[in-house]
Order: C-alpha cells, then structure tokens, then sequence
C-alpha cells in the first residue's frame, strides 16, 4: 500500500512553486528587460557606427565592382557585395557588442586601468573573427592555399586591429562626452542658503554670553582659558589656541603670535620698532605683539584684505 503521509507536504510544495513562479517569471523579465535598456550615449554610438560602417561598406561594395569592370573581369554584383561583406559586414554585428560591453562598465574612465583592461580583454576576439571570416570566405571562393590564406591573415590582420581600436576610442569618447555634458546640465540641488554665522559662548562673572565671530577683537591665550575682547568687553572661553584655529579657518580672524588671534577688521596699522618686532594696532588704540613666526603669514593676508600698514 502507498503511504500518503507525505502528501500534505507535497500539496504545499506545489501550491508554493505555483504562487511563486509568476513572480519569478516577472523578476526575470524585470532583470532582462534593464540589461536590454541601453543609455541614450550608447544608443546614439551604435547608430552613428551603424550608418559608418553601412556606408563603407556600400563604397567597399562599389570599389570592387569597378574594379572589376576595370581590369575585364567578370563584374559581378554578388561577387563585390560576397567580397566586400566579408571584409565589413561582421563590423555591423560587432559594433553593438562592443558599445554594450563598454556600457556595462559603470563609471568607465581611461585611468581606470582595471575596467579597461577588463573592456579590452572582453572585446579582444572581434579582429580575430574578422580576420577568420575573411580568410574562410577566401578558402570557400577561390580554393586559395593555405599559405596565401595565411599571408592574407597576417596582411588584413592590422587593419581589423587598427577598426578595432578606433571603434573603442570613438565610443569612449562619446560616452566621456556624454556623461560630461550630463553632469555640466544636471541642475543644482542645494538651495541657495545663507552663510553661516559662527558664534561662541564666552563667561563674564556674571553670566554667560554668545558672540559673533566677526565681532571678536582678538582671542589671547591666557593659561586653560582664552581672553575673548568684545568692543569694549573683556570675556574668557575654556579652550586652546589650537581648537580655535580650526574653527576661525577661514574667516577674517587670522594668527599673529602664539598667543594672539586678531581680526583684522580691526587693524589699524602695522608699527615696526627698530629692534625688528613688530605690532598690530587696534583701532580701539591697543597694540599686540606679532611673533617672527606668523608675521609673514600675517602680512601676507593682512595687505591682501586691503589693509595699509603704517611704520611708526
């Protein structure tokens, strides 16, 4: 007697394979469907060298034709269309293959140097069956010895090479030029913001304060603390001279000393002693040092946000 114990299982199996294969199928058509989609650069390529080779082709077509009835051969229209087939036809066919292979390599560039190698070794076989086609047709028509086929090889074998290379550069060039075009096009997608204003919280003895960076006078290094000077105001902030570079990066507050950041906003002039030190002088009157280290540094942006220093 036949069990039936594993029915129930088989019955959901065939119930699950059922529902799911429709939604395999889709997925399938789905995938097949985006590999068929081509880029509009790819597609352009494959018509603009589709209506090149078509048209040398027709002259090679032509050529041969004439140049039979020029030497008193029979002048065949077969003939020149066989011969000139052999030689160009294949290129029809290959040319879409070869953009397909270069459109499947995203992000594609001449310096990537393992996309291309990889570009070039899948499209390596297409002179080589140009070359194989050409010398078959040569066997099949004229019952050439093999010899001859062979020199016919090595003679047509650089100018497959040569259409080869020409075709891969034309359509790296115009897939560079298309997405380069893409990216000058594609709109700007950050909204216009203002700038950022950049505060800091200071102490008095009191309370505490939030300053604008293009208010602060200078910050002076004073032990764990900074000396924050606001107009008239003297405040301090806990932080170091290094911390505060990273965040005036930039602005208009530059470093004069190992202990001095000064706005230049608020530099009157510059005072050089005959001892060779220099000073910042504030508007407000109040001078500060500028160390041998940063002064060239300090010079260099102070005369280049316009200020004119006064030697004293």
């Amino acid at each position: 007697m036949v069990s039936t114990r594993g029915y129930p299982q088989l019955l959901h199996w065939l119930y699950r394979h059922q529902t799911q294969q429709p939604h395999l199928a889709q997925e399938t058509k789905m995938l097949s469907t985006n590999q068929l989609q081509l880029p509009q650069w790819a597609i352009e390529s494959n018509r603009q060298l589709g209506l090149a080779a078509t048209l040398v082709l027709l002259c090679s077509i032509a050529y041969c034709y004439l140049l039979a009835r020029l030497e008193g051969a029979d002048a065949s229209l077969t003939l020149s269309i066989l011969w000139a087939s052999s030689d160009w036809a294949l290129w029809l066919l290959l040319i879409p293959i070869l953009v397909q292979q270069i459109s499947n390599h995203q992000g594609l560039s001449l310096t990537d140097k393992t996309q291309l190698v990889l570009v070039l070794q899948a499209t390596a076989w297409m002179p080589l069956a140009a070359v194989l086609l050409r010398c078959s047709v040569e066997l099949l028509m004229t019952q050439t010895p093999y010899a001859q086929v062979l020199s016919l090889a090595y003679k047509r074998a650089p100018l497959y090479l040569i259409v080869w290379l020409l075709l891969l550069a034309y359509v790296f060039w115009h897939k560079h030029a298309a997405e380069k075009t893409k990216a000058s096009s594609l709109p700007d997608t950050e909204p216009d913001r203002p700038a950022q204003v950049r505060t800091f919280v200071v102490q008095s003895s009191h309370a505490e304060h939030v300053v604008r960076l293009d208010e602060v006078q200078y910050f002076k290094a004073c032990g764990n603390y900074l000396e924050v000077k606001v107009q008239d105001n003297l405040y301090l902030m806990r932080a170091t001279m290094k911390a505060v570079e990273k965040a005036v990066a930039g602005s208009v507050l530059v470093r004069c000393h190992r202990s001095f950041f000064v706005n230049l906003n608020y530099v009157q002039s510059m005072e050089y002693a005959p001892t060779g030190n220099h000073d910042i002088v504030l508007h407000s009157g109040e001078k500060i040092p500028v160390s041998k280290s940063f002064r060239e540094q300090f010079r260099a942006q102070y005369y280049q946000s316009g200020g004119m220093a006064r030697t004293h």
